[in-house]
């Protein structure tokens, strides 16, 4: 009957109880472990000497609850004191959100301090002691709660039940001894009773709890109780016991229905007002989004003018093959494939060999090198000629050695080049903080878990949109991955908030669409803000366009394409390969030029070419480079933690457990 009630409960009880469900399956499978452990305990650790349960039930339906707790401490769970847990998850609907009142702790006879109490999403903990204060090991500690419970009786048509986990199941230590009693009021007729002892969620009694009665007092005891092991005690009375009230039901099916109806009526009123809020919702993102476009316009379109873009067959006169990559994307880049770029810029003007993870210095070549390259020289140790790096997998010191050396490169370029661009991150982060802040005060002014759910999302895509942003780079459709990505997100994550809130219809779906909508607007917006709004300075944007130029040159498909181009020949295949590979284009260049490096190989015009002497699978071979490369650079020694579990009740009122602190 109980589990009927809980189809009412509101959305957050309906989380706990599927995390009940799991809870009590995985504690099912555990049993066997722990009922051929449970009966040999070993009582000279920390443990629990004497736990006794005294319980009063008044004529009102109140519980008056005693319980006298003896522990034995040694210093290693029991330090300051003890803690209990008291579960939240169990309770009917007519009942305090906190029923447990009036708690007053003792210890060894004398007033015990409530360090502090808190509370989980499905428990209320308190904690005896003291903060400072520790206890004397080696010894025995007496502990008592008391506390009181209004309306914990459950009346049904045919019976007013007693049903309470009378001993927790989820204390930290054993249990030596217990024995609970539970008086009834004067006069009243006991229809039923059953003991059920055993982890949560069994329904046996494999710790032999008998029930001794004489007239209204029920006493219970049984074996030594394991860790995570507790009783259940079900008393069921004739309904005389308890007279009902208008704030105290009988659980009936008429009562069933009128909760069903009053449910109905609250999700017509809840989806009512889901849709108003969606709509208010998306109109004020939508509003964010035409703000988002005119500054995007002002910020990202107006401050400088880009040159005329024409094929450029040369690269820009200063500009290296990183500060290529660091200008082309806006200072958006990782410190480690610059570093490569640089490497394989040094490698083609003939400083470096790169083999599979071995970097040797070679003689001076007759380029000039770069105010990055010089570093990344220098911080690699390549400085005279047949100095060599190993690059070695799996191993922190060279990961760190990598790290530094990347950092100190794109420092180089950074020197040198941060003023072809300005970030304007103040119109950025104001931008996504103004996000945030209408997704936050829709929810205070709604106070709808939904929206709650999508302001956290977005909050959370706040704090990373700018590596979002970096992920999803504009490529030659990137209008169509804007799109689709925040359509993916949406099913995704609309799914996941839906489904945790225990709405999987298709009406809900419906009612949340504005909202889904919405979300998918502020995740475009900040996908797109922390890039678009960055704009070129007028040298930058000079140096784009050639760039821009140059990649033109790069994409032609055959030789001879465009007008003017130079003749093909191993230089011009040289000079312009470190840019390819720093603009993302080098696997096209190489192919474009594939014909032509066999022809080389053919005739042996270059005695010792850069890419080596295969040809035809150099690009394969700096790939596998690149990728050890990025591997090495980004180990990390793995970690492992742990984490602990939730203290929930058993089949009834009650419950919860305790441990030390």
């Amino acid at each position: 009957m109980t589990a009927r009630l809980n189809q009412f409960r509101d959305r957050l009880q309906r989380m706990r109880r599927y995390g009940r469900s799991l809870f009590t399956l995985v504690f099912a499978l555990a049993w066997f472990g722990l009922a051929s452990s449970a009966q040999t305990q070993d009582f000279s650790r920390e443990h629990i000497d004497r736990y006794e349960v005294n319980i009063d039930i008044g004529a009102d339906g109140s519980l008056a609850i005693e319980e006298r707790i003896r522990v034995y401490v040694l210093g290693d769970i029991f330090k300051r004191g003890i803690y209990r847990d008291f579960p939240l998850s169990n309770l009917e609907s007519y009942q305090d959100v906190n029923p447990y009142q009036g708690v007053e702790a003792r210890r060894n006879g004398a007033r015990e301090d409530i360090a502090r109490t808190e509370y989980t999403s499905d428990s209320y903990r308190i904690y005896l002691g003291q903060e400072d204060v520790f206890l004397t090991t080696g010894k025995f500690y007496d502990y008592s709660l008391s506390y009181r419970i209004d309306r914990a009786i459950l009346q049904y048509e045919e019976s007013d039940n007693f049903d309470w986990n009378v001993i927790p199941q989820f204390w930290e230590v054993p249990i030596r001894n217990w024995s609970v009693t539970v008086t009834a009021p004067e006069g009243a007729t006991l229809l039923e009773s059953r003991v059920l002892t055993g982890p949560q969620g069994t329904s046996g009694n494999s710790y032999n709890g008998a029930l001794s009665a004489q007239e209204n007092v029920y006493t219970v005891t049984g074996d030594s109780l394991g860790r995570f092991v507790g009783a259940t005690l079900v008393l069921r009375f004739a309904p005389e016991l308890i007279a009902p009230g208008a704030n105290y039901p009988v659980l009936s099916d008429a009562y069933y229905a009128e909760q069903a109806a009053a449910e109905a009526e609250r999700r017509l009123r809840e989806a009512a007002r889901v849709r108003i809020a969606g709509l208010a919702m998306l109109i004020a993102v939508l509003v964010f989004a035409v703000l988002a476009v005119l500054l995007w316009m002002r910020l990202g379109r107006e401050k400088a003018v880009m040159p005329p873009i024409y094929p450029r067959f040369d690269p820009p006169k200063s500009v290296g093959a990183g500060a290529a990559r660091y200008i082309s994307r806006q200072g958006n880049i990782s410190n480690v494939k610059m570093l490569i770029t640089v490497l394989v810029s040094l490698s083609v003007k003939g400083y470096i060999r790169l083999e599979e993870r071995l970097i040797t210095r070679l003689e001076d070549g007759p380029e000039a090198l770069t105010a990055s390259e010089k570093m990344a020289l220098s911080s690699l140790k390549l400085n005279r000629p047949d100095d060599t790096y190993v690059i070695v997998k799996k191993d922190t010191t060279t990961a760190n050695e990598l790290k530094k050396a990347a950092k100190a490169v794109v420092g180089e370029i950074r020197e040198e080049f941060r003023t072809s661009y300005r970030t304007n991150w103040f119109w950025s982060i104001g931008m996504i903080v103004l996000l945030n802040l209408i997704w936050w005060i829709g929810f205070g002014a709604s106070m709808l878990g939904s929206i709650f759910g999508w302001a956290a999302l977005i909050t959370f895509l706040s704090v990373f949109s700018p590596v979002f942003s970096s992920l999803f780079r504009k490529r030659s459709r990137a209008w169509i991955g804007f799109i689709l990505l925040p359509i993916f997100l949406i099913f995704q994550l609309g799914g996941f908030v839906l489904n945790a809130l225990g709405q999987t219809d298709m009406q809900t779906t419906l009612n949340n669409a504005p909202l889904m909508l919405a979300f998918a607007v502020s995740t475009v917006a900040m996908l797109m803000i922390p890039r678009h709004f960055k704009n070129y300075t007028q040298s930058g944007a000079d140096s784009a366009a050639e760039l821009e130029g140059l990649k033109l040159y790069i994409k032609a498909a055959e030789h001879g394409e465009l007008q003017e181009e130079p003749e093909p020949d191993y230089v011009r295949f040289s000079l312009i390969y470190p840019y390819a590979f720093a603009l993302g284009l080098n696997a096209i260049w190489a192919t474009k030029f594939a014909n032509e490096l066999a022809s080389w190989a053919t005739a042996g015009v270059v005695a010792d070419p850069w890419y080596g002497r295969h040809h035809s699978s150099f690009e394969d071979d700096l790939s596998s480079f690149e990728t050890d490369f990025q591997s090495a650079a980004g180990y990390s020694p793995s970690s492992s933690s742990g984490s602990g579990g939730s203290s929930f009740s058993g089949g009834g009122g009650g419950g919860g457990g305790g441990g030390g602190w």
